[in-house]
């Protein structure tokens, strides 16, 4: 007897927000830049969400933890510090009334 897994979802890591990546949507999941030469934009990133730990330090993403394209000037970002999709920048205002 073969065993059935269940199907694991990414979520968008951003407070409040409720994307869970479904393969129907245009949506994309973004990881965390994690190389080296990527921590300036990585910094960005964390900053910009603005989320907070339980004893609100700040929060610091795991290798899992993923940022929706939603949060994207051109739902894509952009590897270039001079472009506005550097980092993330569109957060409605329902993101914005909690911290996890």
């Amino acid at each position: 007897m073969s065993k059935i897994r269940g199907k694991s979802h990414q979520m968008c890591c951003v407070v409040n927000c409720t994307y869970t990546q479904s393969k129907t949507e245009s949506i994309k999941l973004f990881r965390f830049p994690s190389k080296p030469h990527d921590i300036e934009q990585r910094r960005k990133w964390i900053h910009a969400i603005k989320r907070k730990n339980a004893d609100n330090k700040q929060w610091e993403p795991t290798p899992y933890s993923r940022i929706c394209s939603a949060h994207f000037i051109g739902g894509q970002y952009s590897k270039h510090p001079q472009s506005p999709a550097y980092s993330p920048t569109l957060f409605p205002v329902i993101y914005k009334k909690s911290n996890l």
